[in-house]
């Protein structure tokens, strides 16, 4: 049985694949193939403790187990601690445990970019990411290897000041301001610890994507309700979930119905702004692993997506 460390983990799945890995999440999620489940409950004190597996027809079940801690920001390390355990398909003998840490760091930041990228965009957008955690700088990056950005504009009050980070053909600059990393965006990517709105309509561009990783509760709200207003597009991996904008959103404001990214890019434009949440499911996790164990082009010659229409396999 191997452990995979949190270096190996970040090292072994280029960004390309990572994005790949997770829009495959999505056609599984939206195929029903395999099988998956998760709970999550806080305790009195507001830590969360959570658990997520998902079984995998020709590649195995993954169980993510773990904790989020948000007094872990005082302490300078990630507020999510967390284990994969991955068993074989055949045999159900474990082969690996994984740091869970960065699979939900690259999962989630890898899923955001998924998701966002399915709606159709300028060819070099200019891209405002809010915060600068192993997320954040994680969507950052993601921003230049895989949308292709012009620019990246990051606002995240511990990185004030600093210099930029010249990644591939873009610079990452650090914004005083969160206006003054969204406004005028072609993408908006939302990856802080903030329950209250970061993001505004003012400034926001009329036709921006704005993406939230961190709006996966009721109570947690990264950008203004009101945007959702102004939304054509309402894309979210979990429809079921009460994510923060839409439930804190006046129910007399009319929405378009919140789809399932399914990987594929939507054949149309849609006027206006479009609105992306990623609370985080199973296949996601399940795959971020295996990939991290065997690499991306090793577990999709393993799985298989059913075709539109056809049975699939297991129950999700």
């Amino acid at each position: 049985m191997r452990y995979i460390s949190s270096g190996e983990v970040l090292s072994s799945v280029s960004d390309r694949d990572l994005v790949a890995a997770m829009a495959q999440a999505f056609k599984l999620h939206s195929r029903g193939t395999g099988t998956s489940c998760q709970m999550s409950a806080y305790d009195p004190g507001g830590d969360l403790v959570f658990g997520h597996a998902c079984k995998l027809p020709g590649l195995g079940t993954a169980v993510k187990t773990g904790v989020q801690l948000p007094g872990n920001r005082a302490r300078g390390i990630p507020t999510v601690q967390a284990g994969v355990l991955l068993f074989d398909d055949d045999s159900g003998s474990m082969e690996a445990v994984v740091d869970g840490a960065s699979v939900t760091a690259l999962r989630t930041a890898g899923a955001l970019v998924a998701a966002v990228a399915t709606v159709p965009s300028v060819a070099h957008p200019k891209v405002g990411v809010l915060g600068y955690g192993p997320q954040g700088a994680t969507a950052a990056r993601l921003a230049t290897s895989v949308l292709n950005a012009a620019s990246v504009n990051v606002y995240a009050p511990s990185m004030v000041g600093c210099p930029p980070v010249e990644h591939l053909a873009a610079l990452i600059e650090f914004k005083a301001s969160a206006r003054e990393a969204y406004a005028g965006a072609d993408i908006v990517l939302c990856c802080t610890s903030s329950s209250s709105p970061v993001v505004s309509k003012d400034g926001l561009s009329s036709n921006a994507v704005i993406g939230s990783l961190n709006s996966y509760e009721p109570h947690l709200v990264e950008f203004d309700p009101a945007i959702l207003s102004t939304c054509s597009v309402v894309l979210a991996d979990v429809p079921a979930k009460e994510y923060g904008p839409l439930a804190q959103l006046s129910r007399s404001t009319r929405l378009p119905q919140v789809q399932s990214p399914t990987g594929d890019i939507l054949p149309y434009r849609p006027e206006g702004r479009a609105a992306v949440f990623i609370g985080g499911t199973g296949y996601q996790d399940a795959l971020a692993s295996w990939s991290a164990l065997i690499g991306w082009p090793a577990v999709e010659r393993r799985i298989r997506v059913p075709s539109v229409g056809e049975e699939p396999s297991g129950d999700a």
